[in-house]
């Protein structure tokens, strides 16, 4: 995979971090408890996808975790942040990736194929945070094309993850510990039948060791928070246990 390094400023990181503070200043930051449900595809009352896409065989399990704001965008924040670092703590190995799309198929044009993915998202207002971009990955079908690809990030500023991705929804907070397995995942693409869920990428959650983090809440909600999908035995190491 050919990363595209974008260099990070020291008074920019430091300007984010103080302002993500602030941003979460009305919430307590403390762990809430995380819920597990054992089987996504099957009625549970913690959390499950309504249908279960053809090509997924393996039961993918899930962790939920909650939080009370007046502001959504904490609340989800606040839910990834504690998500990732339980994974974190279990599996040092692993970091970040953004997976984005244009937002589905297109009709192809000289303009639309010149901006392309991340030319494209910029022209139109798009922000993305600060780390390695992949290449751009496209599909065509017809006269029609879509383009994908990662962004891998050292330090994730979960409100900015949140806002992007209430933003932008053809955004992906995925967890992975191989460049490969982003590129096959990108490689292959995805549509758009559940904007939070698509089934492409839940088929590689089903045969690759890869987290899929998705904020969960509307916008007139009270309580909002994130639910993360793998495989089972990756869910039950990382939630089923508490590190001590």
């Amino acid at each position: 995979m050919t990363l595209e390094a974008t260099t990070s400023d020291k008074t920019t990181l430091k300007t984010e971090a103080l302002t993500l503070t602030t941003q979460l200043a009305d919430i307590m930051i403390t762990d809430n408890k995380i819920e597990i449900a054992k089987k996504i595809y099957e009625q549970n009352d913690v959390f499950n996808v309504s249908s279960k896409p053809a090509r997924v065989r393996t039961a993918l399990s899930a962790a939920l975790v909650e939080y009370r704001s007046t502001n959504l965008l904490n609340c989800h924040a606040s839910a990834m942040d504690q998500l990732y670092h339980q994974v974190i703590s279990y599996l040092p190995e692993y970091t970040c990736w953004l997976l984005l799309s244009n937002g589905g198929m297109v009709k192809s044009s000289r303009i639309v194929e010149y901006y392309r993915l991340w030319d494209g998202l910029d022209k139109g207002g798009i922000t993305l945070p600060l780390g390695q971009r992949t290449k751009e990955y496209s599909l065509k079908n017809g006269n029609e094309i879509q383009y994908f690809g990662a962004t891998q990030l050292k330090n994730p500023n979960f409100f900015h993850i949140a806002k992007l991705i209430s933003t932008h929804a053809s955004t992906h907070l995925t967890l992975s510990k191989s460049n490969s397995v982003v590129e096959k995942i990108l490689g292959d693409g995805w549509s758009y039948g559940s904007i939070k869920h698509p089934d492409k990428i839940l088929y590689h959650l089903e045969n690759e060791s890869v987290f899929l983090i998705t904020p969960i809440g509307e916008f007139d909600d009270t309580e909002g928070g994130a639910v993360t999908i793998a495989r089972s035995e990756l869910i039950q190491k990382c939630y089923g246990i508490r590190p001590t």
